[in-house]
Parts: C-alpha cells; structure tokens; sequence
C-alpha cells in the first residue's frame, strides 16, 4: 500500500466516516473508494500532480485552490480558501425498512 493509500484510509477514519458515507455524499460507489484504498485503482493524474508540485516548487493544495499561498508551507502557516457557498452535497439516502 503505497504513502496516499494509507493516508487515504487513515483521514477518512480519522474523521469518523465509513466507505459507504463517503460513496453517497461524494457520489461514487463504495467499491471504488474501496479499490482506492487498496491500491486496485491507482488513477495516474495523482502521479502527475506529485511530479508537477514538485517541478513548480508549489503544493497539491495550491493547485487545487486549497489554499491560496503557492508557496509550499507547513499546515500551520497555510491560507485556506474559504469553502465555495454553492457547494452542494446529495442527501443522504434513506434506509431500507426492516
């Protein structure tokens, strides 16, 4: 399991979601957040951005308009972009009755 596997799994536990709760709210199915975090599905545009950060001496989350500094920085120095106010979530699906 490579570094962004582990690191995958270990915020989406750390933050008290399940594969399920994350696959409705982020409208994927369960069994490609599963594949992710497993190393079966490993999509190569991550690898691009980890060349690119490097190669523009920047961050991920700068590129990503995470944070507003291009310069790369510890997490306790760093802008964070106030989340956009349209940014609409599914609800959650009801549960089957019993």
């Amino acid at each position: 399991m490579s570094e962004w596997q582990k690191r995958l799994v270990e915020r989406r536990e750390a933050a008290g979601y399940t594969q399920g709760q994350v696959s409705v709210t982020e409208d994927i199915t369960p069994q490609y957040l599963s594949k992710l975090e497993n190393g079966i599905n490993d999509p190569s545009v991550w690898h691009l951005l980890k060349k690119l950060t490097k190669k523009y001496k920047t961050s991920a989350d700068y590129l990503l308009g995470i944070v507003d500094d291009p310069a790369p920085a510890s997490s306790a120095s760093r802008k964070r972009s106030p989340p956009p106010s349209t940014c609409w979530r599914p609800p959650p699906q009801p549960s089957a009755p019993k």
